[in-house]
């Protein structure tokens, strides 16, 4: 299914979309592949009323350049190193990445709690070890 959207290149971003698109001027199978699996990261995200990632905005937290020692009390200094970005430090892949919320007690053991946020990442491998969703489409 092919569908036609009105939108606005800048001369560069369009002259690379050409050189893209061949002499023809068709898409190339990477291009819409790429463009399919949007969409169907988009209808999944719709029915199963997930909040997609989208880093509108930066939250900076300082970083100490004291290291914190695990264990009794401890003192702090209120030196700092530099500011750490969470969306950077966190979503690796804006596209493939979503939030969901936890709802049911069956990774308790795990330190997930019920209405728990976590941050999915669809392109990362799963290994040993990790924990993993598992979506599926009603």
């Amino acid at each position: 299914m092919s569908k036609k959207l009105p939108i606005y290149f800048s001369d560069d971003a369009w002259s690379s979309l050409q050189e893209l698109m061949g002499p023809e001027g068709k898409p190339s199978p990477t291009i819409n592949t790429v463009l399919e699996q949007i969409a169907v990261q988009n209808e999944l995200v719709e029915k199963l009323g997930l909040t997609a990632v989208l880093p509108k905005s930066k939250v900076s937290i300082p970083v100490s350049l004291e290291r914190i020692p695990a264990g009794p009390a401890f003192s702090t200094k209120d030196e700092q190193d530099k500011a750490l970005d969470l969306n950077e430090f966190l979503i690796h892949n804006p596209i493939s990445t979503f939030i969901a919320y936890v709802d049911s007690e069956s990774m308790l053991d795990a330190g997930l709690e019920i209405n728990d946020p976590i941050i999915i990442d669809r392109s990362i491998e799963a290994k040993h070890y990790d924990i993993v969703v598992v979506l599926a489409a009603v």
